[in-house]
């Protein structure tokens, strides 16, 4: 099946947030100290961070035969999404599709939203 019509990528980017004390501390039973402290350290840093990407694609104009593959394939539990020889696993994120028919639309096509089944991790600490 060919997307040919206005395609879009989108990526989602989530990550968790650690703040910590700055400086060197010295732990005793009884007294806690601050005894250095280090311009390049930071407060704040990102853990766990990984991309969630989605793709918003449409078809252009397709014949009723057509939609019926479009219609079957968003019923699938994955679909193979092929760009330069690569394969990539991806999955319907639709709910619900409105079936079209050249009898009440005239020109038919749909447009889809696809998300990959899988994560990218873009930070790991």
């Amino acid at each position: 099946m060919l997307f040919n019509g206005k395609n879009t990528k989108s990526v989602t980017f989530n990550k968790e947030t650690y703040t910590k004390r700055l400086g060197d501390q010295k732990y005793s039973p009884y007294i806690f100290e601050v005894i250095g402290y280090n311009t390049q350290d930071f407060e704040k840093q990102n853990f766990n961070g990984y991309q969630d990407t989605t793709f918003t694609v449409s078809t252009g104009w397709i014949t009723e035969l057509e939609g019926g593959r479009v219609i079957e394939a968003m019923g699938s539990n994955v679909i193979y999404m092929a760009k330069d020889g690569v394969y990539t696993p991806v999955i319907a994120t639709v709910e619900s599709i409105d079936v079209k028919t050249k009898k009440n639309q005239k020109l038919i096509f749909y447009t889809i939203s696809l998300a990959l089944t899988y994560n990218t991790l873009s930070q790991r600490l």
